[in-house]
């Protein structure tokens, strides 16, 4: 028997934690998709990363904001360039005017701050659990009902 009820569940838990961080979520959503709308800017970036000796070699992840496991995906990779990002801010004069630029009549959520990177760093640790779990809950070549009872332990503890 295949649990789909519970892995909707999780979904239903998380999405309704990311809206508790949703500025914070935003400015760094918001400064991937500002690198990643350039190949010069992320050129830029990539020579940032290599200044700031990050030894990650994976790529910058945008995420799809209605898909929480993305934006789990995008924030864990952002936190380890958090670096970069800084660096990336003093080297390119059109990133900060970039933030105070009108979006649809509002004014755009960044540059992150240091709150805002704390907060993610929390919530990445926080969401890391469920996104183990919904993969436990979303197998397809197992059973996962034997698993359920175990899996919610873990969430809770």
């Amino acid at each position: 028997m295949h649990m789909r009820c519970c892995a909707h569940i999780v979904n239903l838990i998380v999405s309704d934690g990311l809206k508790e961080l949703g500025e914070s979520i935003s400015a760094i959503r918001n400064v991937v998709r500002y690198i990643r709308s350039s190949p010069t800017r992320l050129h830029k970036f990539k020579l940032c990363s290599q200044k700031a000796k990050i030894e990650y070699n994976g790529l910058l992840v945008l995420d799809v904001p209605t898909r929480w496991n993305s934006t789990y995906m995008m924030l864990n990779v952002a936190i380890k360039f958090q670096q970069a990002f800084e660096r990336f801010e003093e080297e390119d004069d059109k990133y900060l005017p970039f933030f105070h630029e009108e979006d649809g009549g509002q004014k755009k959520v960044g540059s992150p701050t240091s709150i805002d990177w704390e907060n993610a760093k929390v919530f990445v640790k926080f969401l890391h659990t469920f996104y183990n779990v919904t993969l436990k809950f979303s197998a397809i070549l197992s059973v996962t009902s034997n698993i359920y009872y175990h899996k919610i332990c873990e969430i809770q503890s």
